[in-house]
C-alpha cells in the first residue's frame, strides 16, 4: 500500500516525462496489463519487446529460467558492444 500512496504524491508532470534510458520490455502473456507498443514507445526509448510463451504478473516466481534469459538477451549486445 506504501508504493500505491508514494505514487500517487509524484507530480502529473513526472509521469509524463520519457525514459530516454534504453529500454525492454518482455509482455508475458499472463500479466495483469499488457500496453500497447505505441506507449511504450512514447514513455521509453524503446529498444526491445518480446511476448514470452509463459507466464504472469509474478514472472520471475512463475518462470525463473525464462526470465533470466530475457534479461540475457536484452543486455547482450551491449555486453559485448563494451567488451570488444
Amino acid at each position: 500500500m506504501r508504493m500505491y500512496h508514494a505514487n500517487a504524491a509524484i507530480p502529473p508532470a513526472q509521469h509524463a516525462r520519457r525514459a530516454e534510458v534504453l529500454s525492454g520490455f518482455s509482455l508475458f502473456p499472463g500479466d495483469i496489463v499488457r500496453p500497447p507498443r505505441a506507449w511504450l514507445e512514447r514513455t521509453a526509448n524503446v529498444v526491445r519487446v518480446t511476448e514470452p510463451a509463459r507466464g504472469g504478473h509474478f514472472a520471475p516466481f512463475e518462470e525463473p529460467e525464462l526470465y533470466a534469459e530475457e534479461l540475457r538477451a536484452f543486455f547482450r549486445p551491449y555486453r559485448t558492444a563494451a567488451t570488444g
